[in-house]
């Protein structure tokens, strides 16, 4: 059993005595159907006991998608769902789920679509866009099951289709372009230059932004390997701004104010 959290029906299917588990201690009983092994984890227990299904950024950021920063646990409520009360605090978002097969709402989690869709509905859309872009870059979600999340929304999200981008590398880069796209700026994604290598975003041939993830705040190399980058880029006529997660997610305007003032100057050859 690969999750663990699990309805007495997927027990059933996969030839497991719901009972003699909880006598072995391999189970234990969380509430009336449902049950946990050992590994479980908190957000699996605690949809279980709110009676929901673990979706939208939760879901997806357990299998490794962008998670914007939203720490809420969200889960999907169905009409049959009856959440309890005291379990949905202030740290609980709930989204209403139209699942109606038995395989789907006897599941502690909704299908990887059905999140995806949750996600356009509950986050900003530059957020929302940085999910997507993860979730096919990580091969979450193919082409196919995004058309079918997209599909599900009303028809303002038309514009989702033409922002997702699978090249994008990380979620603040995808925050960084589809931001740049509502002020009408246009960036191309991940060029190559000669000499400088990959770049994260260029904005009218050659104001460069790199977007650099928080795992990189403490590695010398990489630190050195982005000021030699940087002035190779220089050397060649272009401006390189370097911002950092903070800069993206926390501190936009100030950011979005540097990079606007650095166009409006120009090109320095």
């Amino acid at each position: 059993m690969q999750y663990g959290v699990h309805h007495i029906g997927y027990l059933h299917a996969v030839g497991v005595d719901a009972t003699a588990a909880v006598r072995s201690g391999a189970l234990r009983r969380i509430r009336r159907g449902w049950y946990a092994s050992p590994h479980a984890s908190a957000e699996e227990l605690r949809a279980a006991e709110a009676c929901g299904s673990l979706s939208c950024i939760s879901l997806l950021a357990e299998a490794g998608a962008f998670r914007p920063p939203d720490t809420r646990l969200h889960l999907a409520i169905t009409s049959s769902s009856r959440p309890r009360p005291r379990e949905l605090g202030d740290d609980v978002v709930t989204h209403w789920s139209r699942r109606a097969r038995p395989a789907e709402y006897r599941s502690i989690r909704t299908t990887r679509i059905e999140a995806l869709t949750q996600v356009f509905l509950c986050q900003p859309l530059e957020l929302a866009v940085a999910v997507a872009d993860s979730c096919l870059r990580l091969r979450l979600v193919g082409a196919d099951a995004l058309a079918q999340a997209l599909a599900a929304l009303p028809r303002r999200f038309a514009v989702v289709a033409e922002l997702v981008d699978a090249r994008s590398e990380s979620g603040t880069e995808s925050v960084t372009r589809v931001r740049l796209h509502l002020l009408g700026i246009r960036s191309d994604i991940q060029v190559e230059i000669d000499g400088v290598g990959r770049v994260d975003l260029v904005i009218d041939g050659w104001l460069l932004l790199e977007i650099d993830g928080r795992a990189w705040h403490d590695d010398p190399h990489a630190f050195q390997r982005d000021r030699d980058r940087d002035r190779a880029a220089a050397e060649r006529g272009y401006t390189t701004l370097r911002f950092t997660y903070a800069d993206v997610m926390h501190h936009w305007p100030r950011t979005r104010d540097s990079i606007l003032a650095v166009r409006a100057r120009g090109p320095l050859r």
